[in-house]
C-alpha cells in the first residue's frame, strides 16, 4: 500500500479547523498552513479549548516560536534576523567556501539529503519567505500575508556573482 503524503494548504487546512473546531489539539510543521491560516487557526483553537502548536514550521530543530511568543509579552521586537532556509545556507556556503556552482552544489545538497528532490520551495525563495511571514505576524502582532513580502530565490546566484560579493 503506497502511503500519500498531504503537503501545502489543502485538505490540510479543512482538516486542521475541523479538529480543532472538535476541541482536537494539532501539531503541525505545514509552514504555508500557518502562514496562510494561522490567526484563524489559532483563534479557532482557543475558542475550543484546544491547542494549535507549530513549533516546527520555523527552525525545526531551533526552538524560536515559543520563545517570541514569550518575549512578546513583554518586550518590543525591533527586527528579526537569522538564517532561515537551511538549504539555502549550504548551498550558498558552498558556492562561496568551495566555488561550486549552483546545480553541483545543489547536487551535492540533494545527495547528502540537506535538500529535497524538488527543492523549487526552498531555492525560489517560498519556504523563508513564509517563516518571516509567521515570524512578524507573531513578533508584531498583526496578520503578516506572505503573498504581499518581495520574494526572489538563489537560482540566478552565479560564481561570477560569489565573485564580486566576496
Amino acid at each position: 500500500m503506497q502511503q500519500r503524503l498531504w503537503v501545502g494548504l489543502h485538505p490540510a487546512y479543512e482538516f486542521t479547523k475541523r479538529l480543532l473546531e472538535n476541541g482536537v489539539s494539532v501539531v503541525t510543521s505545514n509552514k504555508e498552513l500557518v502562514a496562510t491560516y494561522g490567526a484563524e487557526l489559532l483563534e479557532i483553537a482557543k475558542e475550543n479549548d484546544a491547542s494549535y502548536m507549530f513549533e516546527a514550521s520555523v527552525g525545526g530543530g531551533i526552538p524560536v516560536i515559543r520563545p517570541m511568543g514569550i518575549c512578546t509579552k513583554a518586550n518590543d521586537v525591533l527586527r528579526i534576523a537569522g538564517i532561515l532556509n537551511g538549504t539555502t545556507n549550504y548551498i550558498l556556503n558552498e558556492m562561496f567556501k568551495k566555488g561550486k556552482d549552483f546545480e553541483e552544489a545543489l547536487k551535492d545538497a540533494q545527495a547528502k539529503g540537506y535538500a529535497e528532490r524538488n527543492p523549487a520551495a526552498d531555492v525560489e525563495g517560498h519556504d523563508a519567505c513564509r517563516k518571516l511571514a509567521i515570524l512578524s505576524s507573531m513578533a508584531w502582532g498583526k496578520f503578516v500575508d506572505y503573498n504581499e513580502i518581495p520574494t526572489e530565490g538563489i537560482t540566478k546566484i552565479t560564481l561570477d556573482d560569489v565573485k564580486y560579493a566576496e
